[in-house]
């Protein structure tokens, strides 16, 4: 089921960011922190919306099936038992539990990613290129033809560079988002042990504080890195990768 959700989800992530990137930064001038945040917000709160659902039945799977001690259920007993679910009189919705949630979540979550990317990637091709770049070929002296070229493609960071980028990335995105997908988690398996009502994300948020307080809302973020660190690292790598095979920049 997370391969399911992945691929789709990674495809829209990445298709939509470059789409919603050339409308809002359609010349270098328009070029600001804050198109690209709201490229990288628009990405993510998209591909969320497009593969929830997988992610629901994923989340319900991983919480049930150990506290049901067995490994024998079948995908399609935990779609009818969502869908079978009365909290919403629209039965299609059981599937979107939590989902705006998980587009409040997914807006610093995307966009801080991208963001975070374009800077990191932005500081090691200026200040650390000596380090960072691949070796380029020497400048082509200048001629008449040379206003006929395509514009000059940004430099090639290096693996290991792209790699930290990357990871550096991740770990922003979840230190910014985490919160809101601790709550979201929460929401998604209330149907588990309330499956005939709906639970307000207030009684979640109350529920967390008054156990452990604020650090509540961060419980488990450093496996939370250990995952995203090298999940961001190589999925930017290879978007990286194929942009420079399809000559996409």
């Amino acid at each position: 089921m997370q391969l399911a959700r992945i691929y789709p989800y990674a495809a829209i992530k990445f298709m939509s960011f470059e789409q919603i990137r050339k409308f809002l930064i359609p010349t270098p001038d328009k070029n600001t922190n804050f198109r690209h945040f709201l490229s990288g917000a628009g990405a993510g709160v998209l591909s969320v919306f497009m593969t929830y659902p997988f992610d629901m039945i994923r989340t319900r799977m991983a919480f049930e099936t150990p506290k049901s001690g067995t490994s024998k259920a079948h995908i399609k007993d935990f779609i009818k038992s969502i869908y079978n679910e009365s909290a919403s009189s629209i039965k299609i919705l059981n599937f979107y539990r939590g989902f705006f949630l998980s587009v409040v979540g997914m807006v610093p979550y995307g966009g801080v990613s991208f963001l975070a990317h374009n800077y990191f990637g932005t500081v090691a091709r200026t200040k650390f290129a000596q380090y960072t770049i691949n070796n380029q070929p020497p400048p082509q002296p200048k001629t008449q033809n040379s206003l006929h070229r395509k514009p000059k493609k940004k430099l090639v960071l290096r693996a290991w560079a792209e790699l930290t980028i990357g990871g550096l990335s991740g770990i922003c995105a979840q230190t910014f988002s985490y919160p809101f997908e601790l709550v979201r988690r929460q929401l998604q398996v209330s149907g588990t042990y309330s499956p005939n009502s709906s639970v307000k994300v207030s009684t979640i948020v109350k529920n967390i504080y008054s156990s452990l307080g604020v650090k509540g809302f961060f419980l488990g973020l450093s496996i939370g890195y250990i995952k995203v660190l090298p999940m961001f690292a190589i999925s930017f790598y290879t978007y990286e990768k194929l942009k420079e095979l399809f000559d996409l920049d």
